[in-house]
């Protein structure tokens, strides 16, 4: 089975650091090809690596000729160019972190959708959250930033639309 990965392999990531001790067990029965948005530099990978730019439809075009993509999605802003086209391509979706809002707020902003990300905020959380989201400067360790991203985890929209989900982190939120 042809796999594409797609995580972030650029030095600093520690998620990029478990997934490439992961590859060499799982190319005893996949074929795989890691890939991953463009950086300065990239961590040693014992598989082919695919640095892109943009997630284009290109990119989608390229990936959706494997039998199965498997994104790697953490809250961080390194995962920003794979979470779209986790939105547009089904595959497996392994998720690191119970909170996605940093990610989702960033890639948001990117693609110029922040407009309608608060609209659905404001559907499902309330107009209270939709207000913080459209207006907050805040990522990180602020603790009322970090209460809101428990209390407005935005999991559901990396993983609407996936075939799977493997969640690599201590718990989901509720609600």
């Amino acid at each position: 089975m042809k796999v594409a990965m797609l995580v972030p392999m650029s030095p600093e990531s520690a998620i990029g650091d478990v997934m490439v001790q992961a590859i060499p067990g799982l190319t005893e029965h996949w074929e795989i090809e890691v890939w991953c948005p463009e950086e300065p530099l990239y961590r040693p990978c014992p598989v082919p690596l695919r640095p892109y730019a943009e997630p284009d439809d290109q990119l989608l075009e390229a990936l959706a000729r494997f039998d199965l993509v498997v994104y790697v999605i953490g809250d961080s802003l390194r995962h920003s160019r794979i979470l779209p086209l986790a939105q547009r391509l089904p595959g497996l979706v392994i998720l690191h972190d119970a909170s996605l809002t940093n990610l989702v707020r960033n890639a948001a902003v990117e693609q110029n959708t922040l407009g309608s990300l608060c609209e659905r905020i404001e559907r499902d959380y309330g107009s209270d959250e939709a207000k913080v989201m459209r207006n907050s400067n805040a990522a990180g360790n602020d603790l009322e930033w970090l209460r809101y991203c428990a209390k407005v985890p935005l999991v559901d929209i990396a993983i609407d639309g996936s075939l799977g989900v493997v969640v690599h982190s201590c718990g989901m939120p509720s609600g």
